[in-house]
């Protein structure tokens, strides 16, 4: 097949092609024997049993053939077309997310394309590969199909030049698309046009949504109006989420990957004029009444058919639409799926504020209602900051914060550590501290504080050092004013560890259920002693690092870049605090060290020494 331009989707295949034979009846007896099931002639070529190895046959040849057996070589022929045609409309977005990176003109360039199939006893073709780089070569014996072969890849090739007009001379004035896809059409040869053909509304609809460059091409190859009502444009039932001013669509890609899009206000209205039916033309119409009119009534109308159509076709890529592979079966599918009319409320306390959660699905609310028994309420306490909404999509949770920041893609296990930890930030917010990824390491005579940003870091090494009788850990994350240093004793990072009673903990396992474990207090912000060290654990940017100690300047730094502040006032407010501790130091670690080998590092540095005061600064 040749595909001659991807936007508009335009291609041909050539109707003088080849059936090849393996040089051994097929049989299921023998299943090691490779003559009997491939047909590839380099393996065939081999077989020194077969009087004639390699044979190839005409598809004329082939069609007299069914025929002769009595079936229907119409039908086989044009289940072969549509097997082609499905198979390029298929590809189509991938081609032309590629043409753009690579800065090809997608109506410009073109594809030579060779299909394997096979044929089964019903005589039924089935697609089982596709080769960009066909082989021209000639391989049937001399007295087994070679002119067949011969003549049907010499012929294609001399058909494909004169399509294409790769040896004409260069115009003075370029062809336009519509002249172009004209003079191919003239010049086809052997090549018959496959899309757009007069059948072409048969697969307007197996597209994620035509683009409007395919519709306008359909009507002028083939004298096709496109037939909107046969499009899938139905929003799926978890697809949107409205809020007084705005929308958030939630898209998932086919790898499952959950994406929010927040359209701008003429998306929008695009995207609820579909949800209530309108079709695409309507849609357009009604937006060029609103646009100031221009002399050329035509240009106008293709720009906003273009810009309307393409919006429909990127959601529609992005699986917003509803179809019948994503529309939920069973009963359990159907409650699982569908948005809460009115959501379950909870309340996040903290301190002197309040978080309220909105939950629209309910087995996210069972989930971190049996998960948060311990934090979440249903009365509210304190001044409200934000409210959380968690929204369920086709692959996991999102959940929208203060009505316009979005976090998608999350695991039912991930809701609640991160609805704590935006409650934590937004109280230091409010509180005007600075919020500090740490917990604080006391055995009675010096107050440590350990600082990393790696979550998973952090919180294995508070539980192995809380486990350790001498040592006494608290808070996960750290609240820092001018006046003093307050732990925040809520789980930022959830994880399960079985048979293990550690840090307050809940996991969702497969074919499990739901496990909690609560070893840490409940949501409270304590004040600390007078911090007496600062250690910062910190991957090294280079291949080794060395013993001397880090001026406070050093320290200061790495700890800026862990707060992502930049007013002025906060950094004074760090330095100072940094200022009054008697020791600061970093402790490094290389890429690939396995947080064991960080905790077991940190474990010996704490160790009661002579050397207590001098730095904790180490190499890994």
């Amino acid at each position: 097949m040749l595909i001659t331009s991807v936007e508009p989707l335009r291609f041909y295949w050539y109707q003088d092609g080849f059936a090849k034979l393996a040089s051994e009846p097929y049989s299921t007896d023998d299943l090691h024997n490779l003559y009997r099931r491939l047909t590839n002639p380099d393996i065939n070529e081999t077989n020194e049993d077969a009087e004639t190895a390699v044979t190839f046959i005409s598809f004329q040849k082939y069609g007299e053939w069914l025929r002769s057996e009595g079936h229907d070589e119409h039908l086989f022929f044009t289940q072969l077309k549509e097997l082609i045609t499905l198979t390029v409309i298929a590809a189509r977005e991938a081609l032309r997310e590629r043409s753009k990176n690579i800065y090809a003109e997608t109506s410009g360039c073109y594809e030579l394309i060779s299909l394997d199939c096979m044929v089964d006893e019903k005589i039924k073709p089935w697609i089982i590969e596709c080769n960009l780089s066909p082989s021209l070569s000639t391989y049937a014996d001399s007295d087994a199909g070679a002119n067949d072969e011969v003549d049907a890849k010499r012929n294609m090739v001399h058909d494909m030049v004169n399509l294409l007009g790769l040896n004409n001379p260069v115009e003075d004035t370029p062809l336009n698309a519509q002249q172009q896809a004209q003079r191919e059409y003239q010049q086809r040869g052997q090549f018959e046009l496959l899309f757009p053909a007069t059948n072409a509304n048969e697969y307007f609809n197996t597209f994620p949504i035509p683009r409007y460059a395919d519709i306008v091409q359909a009507y002028e190859l083939s004298q096709v109006d496109i037939d909107e009502s046969q499009l899938q444009l139905q929003p799926n039932v978890q697809s949107d989420f409205a809020f007084d001013d705005s929308i958030t669509i939630f898209a998932c890609d086919q790898a499952g990957h959950t994406e929010c899009l927040t359209p701008n206000d003429i998306a929008s209205w695009i995207w609820l004029n579909n949800a209530e039916a309108i079709s695409p033309s309507e849609i357009i119409q009604q937006l060029q009444n609103t646009l100031p009119q221009q002399e050329d009534t035509h240009a106008l109308y293709t720009q906003v058919a273009t810009q309307v159509w393409d919006v429909l076709t990127d959601w529609s890529h992005a699986n917003v639409f509803s179809t019948k592979s994503h529309l939920p079966t069973t009963a359990t599918e159907k409650h699982n799926a569908t948005l809460l009319s009115k959501p379950i409320n909870f309340f996040l306390n903290l301190g002197d504020y309040s978080l309220s959660i909105h939950c629209f699905c309910k087995n996210a609310a069972d989930y971190i209602q049996h998960a948060g028994q311990a934090l979440l309420q249903h009365t509210q306490h304190g001044e409200p900051l934000f409210g959380i909404d968690i929204i369920p999509s086709h692959y996991g949770y999102s959940i929208i914060h203060q009505r316009s920041h979005t976090l998608s893609g999350l695991r039912l296990s991930r809701l609640l550590p991160t609805v704590c930890q935006l409650g934590m930030e937004a109280v230091a917010a409010k509180s005007q501290c600075l919020l500090l990824p740490g917990c604080q390491i006391d055995n009675g005579e010096t107050n440590l504080l350990l600082i990393c940003e790696e979550q998973e870091i952090l919180d294995t090494i508070a539980y192995h050092i809380s486990t350790q009788q001498q040592w006494k850990t608290q808070g996960l994350y750290q609240l820092l004013d001018q006046q003093h240093l307050a732990a925040l004793n809520i789980p930022v990072r959830l994880t399960h560890k079985e048979g293990e009673n550690h840090s307050w903990a809940v996991a969702e396992e497969k074919n499990k259920g739901i496990f909690t474990y609560q070893a840490w207090p409940h949501h409270t912000v304590e004040q600390a002693g007078k911090i007496d060290k600062l250690i910062i654990i910190a991957q090294s940017d280079g291949d080794t690092v060395t013993d001397n100690q880090h001026e406070r300047a050093t320290v200061l730094n790495k700890l800026w870049q862990y707060i992502h502040h930049n007013d002025i006032n906060s950094a004074r407010e760090l330095a100072q605090w940094v200022n009054t501790l008697k020791e600061t130091d970093i402790l490094y670690y290389k890429e690939h060290t396995s947080i064991e080998e960080i905790t077991k590092h940190l474990e010996d540095r704490l160790q009661p020494t002579q050397q207590t005061n001098q730095t904790l600064v180490a190499s890994l």
